[in-house]
């Protein structure tokens, strides 16, 4: 059973996604890969490092004529993953790739990488750290421009550099405290407890600056909730559809057509917004429309916005009791058909017929997801997941526990012990030692050519 800490062999997979495609590209990556690129393009001598030439492609296993195409050399450790790396260009499609694949490792000279095993190995060989590997298949998933926008930030060091610059000052307290135990009171000035536990406090206000936006991430990751609630036929699929320019919804006379939520995803502000088509509000004892309640009820308690269409003014308020505290824009649907009279100029009516005072609607929501993202705030610029949150949340404990430790008049030997265990989580974050439960955990999630 391989695994990622087989560094010593050489490791082969598809760059790209499955699928039809104008070109698909092999990534092979290992310590010593002269005699696989002298197989592969049948040439004794390696190409200038560093540079793609146009090659033939043939088979490591029995030399076969594969493909015509584009074979690239880089050399370690001025690459992804600080190995020798080859990558083949061949034409797309998964048959050509795959049988350049499978004639790599029937030759012996590859085996088929891991899950993330390229990011691995530089992670391994210092190219980038934990997060920036995370933040790499972050930039894989995203589907939003502030959710690529944020991911490529920390790729590019951001938030390592946040980390590495607390655990700068944590060892620099540290290396205070330990030389001031090797004196004695006669020989030196020791710093007062008060000094160090400014030094800590500033210490832990970066720490919940970081840990404060998490909630934010997730929004970014999974994107905001914006539901829309009303009776049957308000006209509540007709808006589903409008909005996808598509129908994915069924629009129909009949009451009650909807009996489930469906949803869909699309991008607002910058933002990933699912929105939902609930299932229509209405009192009966149709078992079916009971569960379509309870369903759309959920939706609710989940949902980020709410959009309550109507026809009937009288309608509007109707939901506040289930809505309570969640942010909800009111609208007044079918204004192609419906007459309203008596309505205030900052109430919104609309047509999914006609597109009217849609792009009304669609500026409301957008201030609300900004309310709600605190588009302005600097504070919700970093990008973090579930597992830099607990390290973070761990080690703000630890901190508060030396400040307490020095409130008390602990001796500074208690302090500095606090000190360490706090770096044995905190450095979990960007670079854990020895750590493989941490190391499988998060780069078998990863593609296969990553």
């Amino acid at each position: 059973m391989k695994n990622y800490l087989d560094i010593d062999d050489n490791i082969i997979a598809l760059a790209t996604a499955d699928g039809l495609a104008s070109i698909s590209v092999v990534r092979i990556s290992g310590k010593n890969l002269k005699r696989v690129y002298q197989k592969i393009s049948n040439k004794k001598k390696l190409p200038i490092k560093n540079t793609i030439n146009f090659n033939k492609i043939y088979s490591p296993f029995n030399q076969e004529h594969l493909d015509d195409g584009l074979i690239s050399y880089f050399e370690a450790p001025n690459s992804f993953t600080g190995e020798n790396i080859i990558e083949i260009n061949c034409h797309g499609g998964n048959y050509v790739a795959n049988k350049i694949i499978q004639h790599s490792i029937d030759s012996g000279c590859v085996r088929h990488a891991l899950p993330g095993e390229f990011s691995f190995r530089a992670f391994y060989n210092g190219k980038i750290d934990l997060i920036q590997a995370e933040s790499i298949n972050d930039l894989i998933s995203s589907e939003s421009n502030v959710y690529a926008e944020r991911s490529l930030n920390n790729v590019n060091g951001q938030l390592s550099e946040k980390i590495n610059d607390i655990r700068d000052s944590v060892i620099n307290i540290m290396m205070l405290i330990e030389h001031e135990l090797d004196f004695n009171e006669n020989e030196i000035d020791f710093t007062n407890n008060q000094k160090i536990s400014e030094k800590l406090n500033l210490i832990l206000n970066k720490i919940k600056k970081i840990e404060s936006s998490f909630l934010h991430s997730k929004i970014i990751r999974h994107g905001l909730r914006v539901l829309l609630l009303g009776k049957p036929n308000v006209g509540k699929s007709s808006l589903f559809n409008y909005l996808l320019g598509e129908k994915r919804a069924i629009v129909s006379n009949v009451s009650g057509t909807t009996r489930d939520s469906i949803e869909t995803v699309f991008e607002i502000s910058g933002y990933r917004v699912v929105l939902i088509d609930s299932a229509g509000m209405i009192n009966s004892k149709d078992t079916l429309e009971k569960v379509a309640v309870k369903k759309t009820e959920e939706e609710i308690s989940l949902a980020h916005i709410v959009i309550v269409l109507t026809d009937n003014p009288k309608d509007l308020n109707s939901y506040d009791r289930l809505i309570k505290e969640k942010k909800s824009i009111k609208v007044l649907s079918k204004s192609d058909i419906v007459e309203y009279k008596n309505i205030s100029k900052e109430q919104i009516k609309i047509s999914s017929i006609t597109g009217e005072n849609i792009d009304s609607l669609l500026t409301e929501l957008s201030t609300e997801i900004k309310n709600i993202t605190g588009v302005n705030n600097k504070n919700l610029e970093t990008l973090i997941n579930r597992r830099h949150y607990d390290l973070l949340s761990q080690s703000k404990k630890q901190i508060l526990q030396a400040i307490a430790e020095l409130k008390n008049n602990s001796t500074h030997d208690i302090v500095a012990e606090i000190l360490h265990e706090f770096l044995s989580v905190f450095n979990d974050i960007s670079s854990p030692v020895s750590r493989n439960d941490i190391i499988n955990n998060i780069f078998s999630k990863f593609c296969v050519g990553k």
